[in-house]
């Protein structure tokens, strides 16, 4: 009786598991019995091969690799005329501020031209006798005769 238990446990053993099979979930690339192994081995013999086809691609991937280069040029080109306007743009913006700058600096007042400027504030009917309050008033000086 122990002897037909034990026969009938390992004929029983083999088919309760059957160990790792070689059908896997699909999200891990695999299909049931390696389907995907299999189709990649015979892939060679199911596609025709056409006489010319390999000469093909390869000229169709040296066109776009022409393609590629022309446009990679031509992008650089244009980034170069952009920044060559750029730097344009940036030269005369210079050259204005340095033209105002030389007709501000005829106003200033340096050494040579202090006594002219002096000279030309008291002949001048302006009046600078007046003063400015903390609340931001104006004040100017009252005049005896009024």
């Amino acid at each position: 009786m122990a002897d037909c238990r034990l026969g009938l446990l390992l004929l029983l053993l083999p088919t309760a598991h059957p160990g790792r099979s070689k059908a896997q979930h699909w999200s891990q690339g695999w299909y049931p019995r390696g389907k995907r192994a299999s189709s990649s081995a015979q892939h060679s013999q199911h596609v025709p091969r056409l006489p010319g086809s390999s000469a093909w691609c390869r000229h169709c991937w040296l066109a776009r690799l022409r393609q590629e280069a022309r446009e990679q040029e031509q992008r650089q080109a244009e980034e170069k005329a952009r920044r060559a306007r750029e730097a344009q743009a940036w030269t005369q913006l210079k050259e204005q501020e340095a033209l105002q700058l030389q007709e501000e600096a005829k106003n200033f007042i340096t050494r040579e031209n202090l006594e002219a400027r002096v000279e030309e504030a008291l002949d001048s009917p302006k009046s600078y006798n007046w003063a400015i309050t903390r609340e931001g008033l104006v004040v100017r000086p009252q005049h005896k005769g009024s």
